[in-house]
């Protein structure tokens, strides 16, 4: 007796699969267990029909991508899952392919995935953000209070003194800063170029 032909077989599997699937999709509070025995009869079929028949094996990782999105909540691998899909189809050469609701359905779910994970990177760079500002806002005000109430004396000590060069040897010498009104304009404007010398990234 001749053997059942692989591919006709996953072909089966998948759609025996599809209505077990269909059957638990609105069971309120459905147990993983089960989600998990479907899911496996798609891999199977998967791996029966792997490097065989490319559009079954496309449609059977769809739907274990499907399961453990919309069932498991395992979103990184339905999204692993999903993009075999593409490639699977690619490799096929068959164009028909493209307009299996299937493979919409796989389209529209990459788009839905890759726009949450772009939302919660915006939301972890506008936290970042938010964090940044927070921190150095509080320090731009006690610069401009000390620059406000002390002047570039002032000022000049609380960089030095909060924001110490990390270029070595320093070139300023924080004393000079003393008496600094009583210096001349020349003297004055040699030591800030010292100041800005410690502070350049070259």
């Amino acid at each position: 007796m001749a053997q059942e032909p692989p591919c006709l077989k996953s072909m089966q599997m998948i759609f025996n699969a599809k209505k077990q699937l269909d059957s638990i999709l609105n069971i309120p509070e459905l147990d993983e267990d089960i989600a998990y025995d479907v899911l496996n009869l798609f891999k199977t079929a998967a791996v029966k029909t792997r490097e065989i028949d490319l559009e079954q094996e496309a449609k059977a990782c769809y739907y274990q991508g499907y399961i453990f999105e919309k069932l498991l909540d395992e979103k990184p691998k339905a999204k692993t899952f999903y993009m075999q899909v593409l490639k699977l189809v690619e490799a096929s050469n068959n164009k028909l392919l493209k307009s299996e609701i299937w493979y919409k359905d796989c389209l529209a779910s990459i788009k839905a995935l890759q726009d949450a994970d772009n939302e919660q990177d915006e939301e972890a760079k506008e936290e970042r953000r938010k964090k940044f500002k927070e921190k150095w806002e509080k320090e731009l005000n006690n610069l401009l209070a000390a620059k406000t109430t002390g002047g570039v004396t002032e000022f000049l000590k609380h960089i030095y003194s909060k924001h110490s060069p990390k270029k070595k040897p320093v070139k300023f010498d924080i004393k000079l800063v003393e008496g600094w009104s009583e210096k001349t304009r020349k003297t004055r404007k040699l030591l800030l170029m010292d100041a800005m010398r410690d502070y350049h990234p070259d």
